[in-house]
């Protein structure tokens, strides 16, 4: 037996028996991606809160000019405090960038969950009809 399903977005045909197992796998492989897309969003939060927290920084070259000096050795002949000047200009440009990679990323998560959610509604939407229409046709 066919069943033609009429949704919001047109119309299909799939066998009535296939409707709810389809649905539900669609809901659950929607919530897979919305728990990896609340992982990305958490980390990304931490990235725009702390990002001194998550930046990688070049092996500690801006924890004291030796370090600097030794990370960027072409630095070596500027005064020190020419180099405590540049070490503090590169850590400020790591941060922002670090920031504002934290805040792209946020935006790509919650754009994912948004998906998610419309596609996870649509189909618990279905799986639900179908269950009715299967519960209904055996009385």
């Amino acid at each position: 037996m066919m069943l033609i399903v009429v949704g919001d977005d047109g119309y299909g045909f799939m066998p009535r028996s296939m409707i709810q197992p389809y649905s539900l796998t669609v809901c659950f492989s929607t919530l897979m991606c919305g728990i990896i897309a609340l992982g990305v969003a958490a980390y990304d939060g931490v990235r725009i809160a702390a990002p001194g927290f998550t930046v990688s920084t070049s092996y500690g070259a801006w924890d004291s000019n030796e370090q600097f000096v030794l990370v960027y050795p072409d630095k070596k002949g500027l005064t020190p405090a020419e180099i405590a000047s540049l070490r503090e200009s590169y850590c400020q440009q790591a941060l922002t960038a670090e920031r504002k990679s934290g805040q792209q990323g946020f935006v790509w998560a919650f754009i994912i969950l948004t998906i998610d959610v419309a596609v996870y509604a649509i189909h618990w939407r279905l799986a639900r009809r179908a269950e009715a229409a299967l519960a209904h046709e055996t009385k």
